[in-house]
């Protein structure tokens, strides 16, 4: 597992500096401001990694669902379970915690996140499997 880039993606995905998250979207942009930044853009977990490496051209280059899950997992040093666990549009976490390993003593991190917000609860999960999972 690539683990710096999994910190990169939470990171990104927590603070949406540069693009959105929406796990339901591979990626989707509207119309560009007059700064030429997008707005509304967003990505998930996959969009996020295949930003991250190549930038905003490789995600629209690659906009065909599979090319991008494809690519993600190959950046993100993934298994084929774990890319399937990761990129779903509904994650599940004790799927993510079989698949990623994660320890008995850290699983609540990757619980339900009863009430957080979805990217809040998506980076904790990404640093939580970088930090503990294999």
């Amino acid at each position: 597992m690539n683990r710096e880039l999994m910190w990169k993606v939470a990171e990104s995905i927590r603070t949406e500096e540069e693009i959105g998250y929406a796990q339901g979207n591979w990626f989707d942009y509207e119309d560009r401001n007059d700064d030429g930044s997008y707005c509304g853009t967003t990505a998930c977990v996959a969009g996020h990694a295949i930003f991250l490496t190549g930038g905003l051209r490789r995600l629209v280059d690659l906009d065909l669902e599979m090319r991008v899950s494809s690519a993600a997992q190959k950046e993100l040093e993934l298994t084929p379970e774990q890319a399937s666990a990761l990129f779903a549009g509904t994650v599940q976490p004790y799927i993510m915690r079989v698949v990623f390993n994660v320890p008995e003593e850290h699983k609540d991190k990757i619980g339900h996140r009863f009430g957080e917000q979805g990217k809040v609860w998506m980076a904790r999960v990404l640093e939580t499997i970088a930090e503990h999972g294999s």
